[in-house]
């Protein structure tokens, strides 16, 4: 039964005991202060568990159908007269674990098998991904049981499945009563953050940050949970569809894969496989109406775009759905529709007009072999759901608009709006080119003249000796792992495999110091357990008996979820939460900048993320470009520095390996020409003089104070280095201020050591106030 428990819920120990001493604690408590009917009734459940002794012990596993009578009255006293054990989905479970004592009929039906009282195979797979909830679901208990913190996030579970024979989503509401649970804690309570507990809405984040804080394994569970699941499939597949939809909008990179499963959703919430859906989007295209080649019969079947194209304005002019219940019947169809059907296998047929802002965007088409099944019930939930269709629509229609413009992406880079019209230019050339010589035999030079550079680089502080000492504490945890698994599998006489564990216990051994770890060393131990996993996968197919002592090793070394991988795993975690963060700002800050002054903007990952910036009136010549549009982004740039540096502060609490970043702005007055390569799909300098821009930028990263071993950038304080005083004058000018106003502290103005080929850096630092 435990087993289980850690096999899906990823917990390495948890010690948990079935009792009725919890629930026998509670009928005392409340017969001493019942005076009504009930009294009896409560006594008479007191008195059966006494009289079997069970009031005070915990029960084992294969104990408890010895006490089927007492979990039968037990079921009475907590369901009312309205619940129908053939259809109402009930259990009675060991805390906080999936594997049921007691339970109606419809469980064991649903869900339940009864040999192992663990899931049916067919839901495993699925639950899985339960684990996060499982565990948010123990941790809520224990705020309210042991703090009473009330944490502000749904204690139900939302458990999503795909049924293997529609291939149609079930969505179940589970919830569970913890209220005759006792939870024993070993150690001292450690004082909790209310505050801080309630801000974290995230699951995964919550439980993680619990999990630090109190450790399951320190934990002692005790009593019974009690289960309830109702099907909710038609009510949550609305809130499914609108929440992928709003999670799209920010992410279309998955662009198939989410339109596919939202088919399948639409499909769920209509109740049935039966019913086809496709969608064609349109856009209008330097005048002319355009359909997307889609999915659906509009698409499939009709190859005749003028056909479409008039069947399209006859749903964009009356703006309603139109039917067919059956194409077999004779009545008035439109052309189209029959000759559309009649080429098919598919009867019914229903066309709806999908508009956005006031604009027809496309159709959404339903279509069946069955006739008679979209009825009016099906179309109406439809409509519960215009608004996300029409989203749908929009994203489709921002798709084929994107495909039109995938020719220049393609050969340059990804246009940004401010020189968007410099490519156009340049690709109606090319286009010309290749209609009269049949290739384009003249490349056109991209250059924007007089430019003014933003530079900036945002990185996380010693990642590289964070990385080493998490490989180091993996490969220490491996270490004793792969002894262990040697030692176990000795009996077996494998030569081959002991002498190749030997090679690697050698291999982590002699790695395992306190010293730089090469690129060619992680490929070796990589390349090992590659090997490795090959052996004692062969091992386990070939001898039973040691499977699991192979698969426990495997187990553990698996880079997603293994024992041995969490220094690694919690390294990437933590890193993404911080790039993600500053990428999100950084972002933020050039959409500030666009709206100041057209700017190209370009931004790459290091440790951190650096990013470029240029600006002048080469961008956009109908625009005049002034200082006071220079020094407006200079205070934006420096005011996104300093976003950054508090929000990795507060993301501190929730990192499973703390990171710290450090802020580097370089500024230079001088204006440079930057030129498109088109080997590359991006912009660089040009010109002696602006490569020296470029060389003073990788170099200062690392740069010392004169005469100092103490590095400029520091977590929670901006530097900003130049060249000649005149560049920063408005910068001395802004920190002063800006220092006055409680924003920053320590304005420092510092001399820097000289670089290979750069001498006369200085820069200005301050401490971000509140980091």
């Amino acid at each position: 039964m435990e087993n289980l428990f850690y096999k899906y819920l990823d917990i390495n120990e948890i010690n948990t005991c079935f009792s009725f001493a919890p629930y026998y604690k509670y009928l005392k408590k409340k017969i001493e202060g019942t005076r009504d009917v009930k009294l009896q009734m409560l006594q008479y459940i007191a008195s059966r568990i006494e009289n079997a002794g069970v009031h005070e012990r915990d029960i084992a596993t294969e104990e408890l159908q010895q006490h089927k009578d007492i979990l039968d009255i037990i079921y009475v006293s907590l369901t009312n007269i309205t619940i129908d054990g053939d259809n109402d989905i009930w259990g009675i479970t060991a805390p906080f674990l999936s594997v049921f004592a007691y339970g109606t009929p419809s469980l064991y039906h649903s869900f339940i098998d009864k040999e192992t009282c663990w899931l049916k195979s067919e839901f495993e797979s699925n639950f899985k991904q339960m684990r996060v909830a499982a565990l948010k679901n123990i941790y809520q208990a224990l705020l309210f049981k042991l703090y009473n913190i009330a944490h502000p996030s749904k204690d139900e579970i939302i458990y999503k499945y795909t049924d293997s024979t529609t291939g149609l989503y079930q969505f179940f509401k589970i919830s569970v009563n913890h209220n005759f649970i006792d939870i024993e804690y070993s150690h001292e309570l450690p004082k909790l953050n209310e505050r801080m507990i309630k801000g974290i809405t995230d699951d995964e984040l919550f439980v993680r940050y619990m999990i630090r804080k109190l450790p399951l394994v320190n934990f002692k569970f005790r009593g019974f949970g009690v289960m309830s699941i109702v099907e909710i499939t038609q009510r949550h597949t609305l809130a499914y569809i609108k929440e992928r939809l709003w999670n799209f909008r920010d992410d279309d990179t998955s662009a198939n894969t989410v339109l596919e499963d939202l088919r399948i959703a639409l499909k769920s919430l209509l109740g049935t496989n039966e019913i086809e859906i496709g969608s064609v989007p349109f856009i209008n295209l330097n005048g002319r109406l355009l359909r997307r080649v889609s999915s659906g019969l509009l698409c499939d079947t009709v190859p005749d775009d003028q056909d479409v194209l008039a069947f399209f304005k006859i749903l964009e002019t009356e703006g309603k759905p139109i039917i067919v219940d059956d194409i077999n019947e004779k009545r008035n169809w439109p052309p189209l529709i029959k000759k559309m059907l009649r080429a098919t296998a598919y009867r019914t047929y229903v066309a709806i007009p999908i508009f956005y802002q006031q604009k027809i965007f496309g159709i959404m088409e339903l279509y069946s072999v069955v006739p008679g099944i979209i009825t009016p019930e099906r179309i109406k939930l439809l409509e519960m759901l215009y608004l996300e269709l029409a989203q749908v629509m929009k994203i489709g229609h921002e798709i084929f608009e994107n495909e039109i413009r995938s020719v220049i992406s393609d050969r340059f880079t990804v246009i940004q709006p401010s020189v968007a019209w410099k490519f156009d230019e340049i690709a109606l050339d090319y286009i010309q080119q290749k209609r009269m010589y049949g290739k384009v035999i003249q490349n056109v030079p991209i250059v924007l003249e007089s430019v003014y550079p933003f530079y900036g680089a945002v990185d996380i502080r010693s990642s590289s000796l964070i990385r080493n000492n998490a490989i180091r504490a993996d490969w220490k945890l491996q270490l004793q792992c792969l002894r262990k698994t040697a030692n176990a599998l000795a009996p077996f006489n494998q030569p081959d495999l002991q002498q190749l564990m030997q090679q690697q216990i050698g291999f982590l051994t002699d790695n395992n110091k306190d010293r730089p770890i090469s690129s060619e060393t992680i490929s070796t131990s990589n390349a090992l357990d590659k090997v490795l996993r090959e052996l004692l996968g062969t091992l386990e197919r070939d001898m039973p008996a040691a499977a699991g002592i192979a698969q426990t090793y495997l187990e553990a070394i698996e880079p997603l979820t293994g024992s041995c991988t969490m220094n690694r795993r919690n390294l990437d975690i933590s890193m993404h939460q911080t790039i993600t963060a500053i990428d999100g700002l950084l972002d933020e800050m050039n959409s500030r900048m666009q709206q100041v002054y057209p700017a190209y903007y370009d931004k790459f990952r290091t440790d951190g993320i650096e990013y470029d910036l240029y600006v002048g009136q080469s961008i956009c010549p109908q625009k005049p470009f002034s200082e006071e549009h220079l020094n407006r982004l200079h205070e934006i740039q420096l005011e996104y520095m300093r976003k950054v540096a508090l929000a990795n502060a507060a993301q501190q609490y929730s990192f499973l390996m703390p990171l710290k970043t450090t802020q580097l702005i370089f500024v230079n007055s001088d204006m440079i020409d930057i030129t498109f390569r088109e080997d590359e799909k991006r912009f660089d300098v040009e010109g002696a003089y602006n490569v020296r821009y470029q060389m003073i930028k990788k170099r200062i990263d690392k740069v010392h104070l004169l005469d100092s071993d103490e590095r400029l950038t520091q977590p929670g304080k901006i530097a900003i280095v130049y060249i000649n005083e005149m560049d920063v004058e408005y910068h001395k000018t802004l920190l002063a201020h800006q220092v006055k106003k409680g924003l920053f502290s320590n304005l420092e103005s510092l001399q820097l050591e000289e670089l290979q080929g750069v001498s006369g850096l200085k820069a200005l630092r301050v401490t971000v106030e509140g980091y």
